[in-house]
């Protein structure tokens, strides 16, 4: 795979997140509904799922090659978590490392960058969010007692959703090659920004 075409195909998933986060919004925010709460709670759940799996599926792109040295069926993989697991035996650097832009005010150029250090989706975080919206896209059983609070899992989900935003709004990836990292720039008007550098 030529590097222009990982870059390429990590920014559509990126593109992708930017939409489901959108669709999402609007909902938390009740600009729409579904007409039934219940549903309106299942459908931003479904797409922090999708957000989850894309960032599963961008960890793949950044590492292809790698990856399918070990695994030749790598184009038909869906398990989220599989793919993680894969991923971080090749490259354990493979997980998005949120920063900062500090830009110029006169020159409106970037002039240096900061690593984000809390407030963003970790991996654990990860996991539990995974977890959290399987737990909600299946039908309960009558008899388990369990309840549906749906004003407390609009708060999760928000939560959730945040720290995707602060992890990804501007982020790197360090590819398995250590002299090599994809550096990303969400732009929240414009086309998400893919850029290579390498050290020299």
């Amino acid at each position: 795979m030529k590097i222009e075409e990982k870059l390429e195909k990590y920014a559509s998933l990126m593109e992708e997140i930017k939409k489901r986060y959108s669709a999402a919004l609007h909902v938390l925010q009740k600009k729409v509904t579904t007409g039934y709460l219940q549903t309106d709670v299942e459908f931003v759940s479904l797409q922090l799922r999708k957000i989850l799996e894309l960032i599963a599926l961008s960890s793949l792109v950044a590492n292809k090659e790698e990856y399918a040295l070990i695994r030749d069926k790598f184009a038909t993989d869906w398990n989220s978590v599989g793919i993680i697991k894969l991923v971080k035996k090749i490259n354990p650097d493979y997980y998005p490392q949120p920063v900062r832009q500090m830009i110029d005010e006169a020159t409106k150029k970037v002039t240096s960058l900061y690593r984000v250090e809390d407030g963003y989706l970790t991996e654990d975080d990860f996991l539990l969010a995974f977890n959290y919206t399987s737990d909600l896209l299946h039908a309960k059983n009558p008899f388990s007692g369990a309840t549906t609070d749906s004003v407390n899992h609009f708060q999760q989900m928000s939560e959730y959703l945040g720290k995707v935003v602060k992890l990804l709004n501007c982020h790197t990836i360090q590819l398995p090659k250590q002299d090599e990292q994809i550096w990303v720039v969400m732009s929240a008007d414009g086309k998400v920004q893919t850029s290579l550098f390498k050290k020299v």
